[in-house]
């Protein structure tokens, strides 16, 4: 890490009470090097990772500015208010559809907000509801009845947004399968199996077990598409100083999913943010008789610099054609294929022309008329042809995606080095 990004989570860690020596003397003085580019680099990469909250909490803890102090707890108090004043909101809704008898299990933010000194640092752009399929169709016409619109409507994932207001209601968070190792997709096809009643009916949570694990596979996940913040590290690493978890059947659960390896990669650079410990119980569960190796210091240190460098849901501009062609090598690793030499035209064709499953996600009408699928191939590529500057930045992206190759590699063995 630079000096800024050190900085950046130094201020995180004393926004969270954590005086780690690396960043602090005895004195609770910042070690490292410290001026205005630095303080505004390091306040451009909390709002890249959507942690504002929490980055201002840590620089009036900081500040022995009087005058600054007081600028910072108005913009914290301003910040708080509006947090509070939208998870209200949602918190409503949740509730509406509850009252008539739509189960909801809540997970993810709405959870792990309660972790964080204040729950208001939690941010987050939208809520992920879990809902039993029957009730699809019951829980869009409530939220519609409430103002909401439908935004999106994926396979398994109905989005429904109002005003600063946005559900997605999951049906099944199975998702994609290639984004889930081994044993996972075991783990995840019952997700109800897991989720247990709190004291409001008919709103459920996971087991903080499953929750955990969940975490873990969804910052895999990410990590497979873009990659992962550090505000998703930053909740691993508080859901595990809460001490609400059973560390043997987390184990079970990780071992089961083939994430052993992943998980030791994730606890490595909570350590290095958040001077984390992984819990002695997991650690000789993942560890013990020839079992899974914490990734060596190189190693997670690239992981630390990839995951603060990207942002709160990983890169963007030409990194997303790496990805593409990441996604492509380990598809070619998953089902053992030996690289051809033409993965690279395999993942612009595809980019072209997409595969049903993706079709079918951006047409929903494609599922129950099949037929329609040619149409609306045709439909994309018209649409991409007759738009100017949509056909220019295709046209870039293809570029790049062909000029991508050796980086994707690099990260295809980066990431065996982690453990995905």
């Amino acid at each position: 890490m630079n000096n800024t990004e050190k900085y950046f989570i130094a201020v995180l860690c004393r926004g969270l009470g954590i005086c780690n020596s690396e960043y602090f003397d005895n004195d609770g003085n910042y070690r490292g090097e410290i001026n205005e580019d630095i303080k505004n680099g390091a306040k451009k990469l909390s709002e890249r990772h959507s942690l504002v909250g929490l980055y201002s909490e840590g620089v009036l803890r900081l500040s022995r500015d009087n005058a600054e102090k007081m600028m910072l707890t108005m913009s914290v108090a301003a910040l708080v208010a509006k947090s509070a004043e939208r998870f209200n909101a949602m918190n409503k809704t949740i509730e509406e559809l509850a009252s008539q008898g739509v189960d909801v299990t809540v997970m993810k933010g709405y959870v792990l907000r309660n972790y964080y000194s204040m729950p208001e640092y939690r941010s987050f752009g939208d809520i992920d509801l879990l809902i039993k399929k029957k009730d699809s169709e019951k829980a869009k016409k409530i939220l519609e009845k409430l103002g909401f619109s439908e935004s999106n409507n994926e396979l398994h994932v109905i989005g429904m947004r109002k005003d600063q207001q946005y559900f997605e209601l999951h049906t099944d968070i199975l998702g994609d399968d290639f984004f889930v190792p081994g044993g996972a997709a075991h783990l995840l096809r019952e997700p109800w199996d897991s989720a247990v009643e709190t004291s409001r009916k008919g709103i459920f949570e996971f087991s903080a077990e499953f929750h955990f694990l969940y975490l873990i596979l969804h910052i895999a996940k990410h990590f497979y598409c873009m990659g992962a913040g550090v505000r998703m590290f930053l909740d691993v690493a508080l859901m595990a100083e809460k001490g609400i978890v059973d560390w043997k059947k987390t184990a079970e659960y990780i071992k089961a999913s083939g994430m052993a390896e992943f998980t030791l990669s994730v606890f490595s650079v909570c350590n290095k943010f958040f001077g984390t410990t992984i819990p002695e119980e997991l650690r000789s569960a993942l560890c013990g008789d020839n079992g899974a190796a914490f990734p060596d210091e190189a190693a997670s240190d690239e992981m630390a610099d990839y995951v603060i460098r990207g942002g709160i849901f990983g890169f963007d501009g030409p990194a997303y054609e790496v990805a593409k062609l990441r996604q492509a090598y380990l598809e070619n690793r998953k089902d053992d294929r030996e690289d051809d030499g033409k993965t690279v035209k395999k993942a612009a064709s595809r980019a072209i022309i997409p595969d049903r499953a993706t079709m079918e996600r951006r047409y929903p009408f494609c599922r129950k008329k099949p037929w329609l699928l040619p149409a609306a191939h045709v439909a994309r590529i018209f649409s991409v042809l007759t738009n100017r500057r949509r056909a220019r930045s295709a046209a870039m992206r293809m570029k790049r995606l062909c000029a991508s190759d050796d980086s994707a590699k690099k990260q295809v063995e980066f990431y065996k080095k982690i453990g995905l």
